[in-house]
């Protein structure tokens, strides 16, 4: 039975896996094509007395589109997943809420029935009355959906003011409890303390940093440019940094496409960044896998497994 039993599995894998083989092959050429598609990107910034922004992702022939948008402190997202929209241009209007108002010509025949006793010496005085008598069931009303309020919680149930003098009383306690049961992780300190004393730790840095740069340049935007006014309040200060900007322009190579100026007289800082670019999905692994390939890194991370 035992042998009939594994034959029964083995025979049963091995259908469900040429059954699964084209769905898996599809999956996989779904993902190639996802990886080798193309992101782009639009950034526009104004920085000065009046804060702007804007930045546009879209991907896969803009079937899927992401915005966002800052302007006079308000700041908006919306985006398209095919023919799916996330937020919208336009605010929906809110529905008005339709009040039930008690109808006038009810008041008329309550008071009308009233002042069937009564004997007025001129219209002028029913009118007077009729009037008294309206105002005070309003004022009846008002002060009766006054009296039936009562505080209530989130649940819907109705609490006291020694309620909410306990709640705060335990808010406090658990505060002073809570810094007490704050412990730094053993396992933290010790992993840090590994990667401190890694006698391959300067190749390590090296490259992280190499990583670093060639995800910097995947990103790196077809078109760049920016231009402003930079000054602080002591011009020294201003004069060490447009220093330290010629120098790291010189060097970078961004002195085409960053251009600032230097306020002596005043603190100012005005900035106009423009950028656009594209890339594809799969130059932002790159990095990372040709990082985990090299020998030191693997050891480093096999070390710290074994230790875990």
């Amino acid at each position: 039975m035992r042998i009939i039993k594994k034959i029964g599995k083995a025979i049963l894998f091995f259908v469900l896996g040429i059954l699964a083989q084209p769905f898996v092959f599809i999956l996989l050429i779904i993902l190639l094509v996802m990886c080798m598609g193309r992101i782009k990107y639009k950034i526009d910034a104004k920085v000065g007395e009046e804060n702007s922004a804007y930045a546009e992702i879209s991907y896969f022939m803009r079937l899927v589109k992401l915005v966002v948008s800052y302007a006079e402190g308000e700041t908006k997202i919306r985006g398209r997943v095919a023919w799916v929209r996330i937020g919208e241009d336009k605010p929906k209007k809110m529905k008005k809420s339709r009040r039930k108002k008690s109808s006038k010509k009810m008041q008329v025949k309550r008071i009308a029935s009233s002042m069937e006793d009564k004997d007025f010496a001129s219209i002028g005085d029913a009118i007077n009355y009729a009037k008294s008598e309206m105002k005070k069931n309003k004022d009846d009303a008002h002060d009766n959906k006054a009296n039936d309020f009562t505080p209530v919680d989130s649940k819907g149930i109705a609490f006291t003011k020694r309620d909410s003098t306990e709640s705060s009383q335990d808010t406090k306690s658990f505060k002073k409890e809570s810094p007490e049961q704050e412990k730094d992780s053993p396992g933290f300190i010790a992993l840090a303390k590994a990667i401190l004393t890694y006698p391959d730790l300067k190749t390590i840095i090296g490259l992280a940093f190499q990583c670093l740069h060639k995800f910097v340049k995947a990103l790196k935007p077809k078109k760049l440019d920016i231009s402003g006014v930079v000054g602080f309040d002591d011009p020294a200060t201003t004069g060490w940094f447009m220093g330290a900007y010629e120098a790291a322009a010189g060097v970078t190579g961004l002195r085409p496409h960053v251009r600032l100026l230097g306020s002596y007289h005043e603190k100012a800082l005005r900035l106009d960044i423009h950028a656009h670019g594209r890339f594809r999905v799969i130059r932002l692994f790159t990095p990372f896998i040709w990082l985990y390939f090299k020998k030191p890194i693997r050891t480093l991370i096999h070390a710290l497994l074994k230790k875990n």
